[in-house]
């Protein structure tokens, strides 16, 4: 095998591990809100883009530390999932219309609290890339090849695979996650069972929006973001679970790793002139064929579709 390519797949694998990591943080988050009370939510991108962007504006413009700056920022974005849920899900829980057009709207409207803030205080119509620093300096080289990675690619990969396996431990093992299972396979026989609806579904919204912003504090250091990372992280968050399955994490983790791999594999194999375009799009085109295929994803259950 010619060295260029060894080092080329070396790379993908790192990479895509990299990337495939964070969108099962994300993804895990927008399929528990659906598979537990059927709930397209519109905002998560969002969650995602402001807790970034919160982090960048009190690091950058209030000179706070980075972790004083992650601690506030995911506190925030916490709340605002909660009150989303109060506010814009549950007055219209039983018109799933209504609750696509409110979360579209939040969406929006902090898409545009972002834009006019940054306007006003760069005095620029276009603002720039929202960045934050690798606070884990170093990179890895591996032996034998010419590819490379940082001490930093290894701890987003270790910290949200560590997550992952608290919250699905959580919800498999703990009585609150036998409470949210039983909600996710049928809310009536639930709420027959003294199971509390609206506290499951406020706690699968809070921690959908938590796990976005971790994974913001993660991963905008290795990827800046520009204004539209929360559109690009709600479709990508789609892709991942309808490739997987609604409401099933395994099948979000199975789902972020094919997207992924053959994001990069678009990147590094194919002519840029078509693989950076293509890359970009792959997402869209899973939705496509799973939707036609395989409605219910790899590993989702027909009742959930």
């Amino acid at each position: 095998m010619p060295a260029e390519i060894f080092t080329n797949l070396l790379e993908i694998l790192i990479f895509g591990t990299s990337l495939a990591s964070i969108l099962s943080l994300i993804s895990i988050g927008y399929s528990l809100v659906y598979g537990v009370g059927k709930i397209i939510n519109l905002t998560h991108g969002m969650f995602y883009f402001l807790t970034g962007y919160l982090i960048f504006a009190f690091t950058q413009y209030l000179g706070l530390t980075l972790f004083v700056g992650a601690i506030l920022s995911l506190i925030i974005i916490t709340v605002i999932g909660m009150l989303t849920y109060l506010t814009l899900i549950k007055p219209f829980h039983e018109s799933e219309v209504m609750v696509l057009i409110a979360t579209f709207a939040l969406g929006y409207l902090i898409f545009n609290f972002v834009l006019l803030l940054e306007n006003l205080i760069q005095k620029n119509v276009i603002p720039g890339l929202v960045f934050l620093p690798q606070f884990i300096p170093g990179k890895i080289t591996i032996p034998g090849s010419e590819a490379q990675f940082t001490y930093y690619n290894l701890f987003v990969m270790l910290t949200s695979f560590a997550i992952i396996t608290l919250v699905y431990l959580f919800i498999r093992y703990s009585r609150f996650g036998k409470a949210v299972r039983a909600v996710s396979q049928d809310q009536d026989a639930a709420k027959l069972m003294g199971i509390n609806i609206d506290r499951v579904l406020i706690f699968a919204v809070t921690l959908s929006a938590f796990l976005a912003g971790v994974a913001a504090f993660l991963y905008v250091p290795l990827e800046p973001m520009h204004m539209a990372t929360g559109w690009d992280i709600l479709l990508l968050s789609m892709s991942v679970v309808i490739l997987g399955g609604m409401g099933s994490i395994l099948g979000t983790v199975i789902g972020a790793f094919v997207l992924s791999f053959s994001v990069k594999f678009c990147e590094y194999f194919i002519n840029p002139l078509v693989g950076f375009p293509l890359s970009s799009i792959f997402h869209l085109i899973i939705i496509i064929l799973m939707l036609i295929i395989r409605p219910r994803g790899i590993l989702g259950k027909k009742e959930r579709v």
